[in-house]
């Protein structure tokens, strides 16, 4: 089991599997640890998530994700990036 609040061992331990091809486990590793209250660090496994998600070429699933980052939080840097983010899919 994973250290739920350790969020640079959940984002190691994704691309590991990643790295083997596990891309479904490696996005439900990334689901249970953006759905954890309690996170040490919570915008390294936000960014990780997303960057994941453009590295496979699933840039609907990362805009997805900046939505449900801008639930959480209303940052500068988090709203910032999200008007940036490229429209073509």
């Amino acid at each position: 089991m994973l250290a739920p609040f350790h969020a640079q061992l959940q984002t190691i331990s994704v691309y590991c599997l990643s790295s083997l091809g596990e891309l479904d486990r490696a996005r439900a590793i990334f689901e249970l640890g953006t759905g954890q209250p309690l996170l040490d660090m919570p915008e390294v496994l936000w960014k990780a998530y997303i960057d994941f998600e453009i590295a496979e070429g699933e840039n609907d699933k990362a805009r997805e994700l900046y939505s449900r980052l801008l639930d959480r939080t209303t940052h500068v840097k988090v709203c910032g990036v999200c008007d940036l983010f490229p429209c073509e899919t």
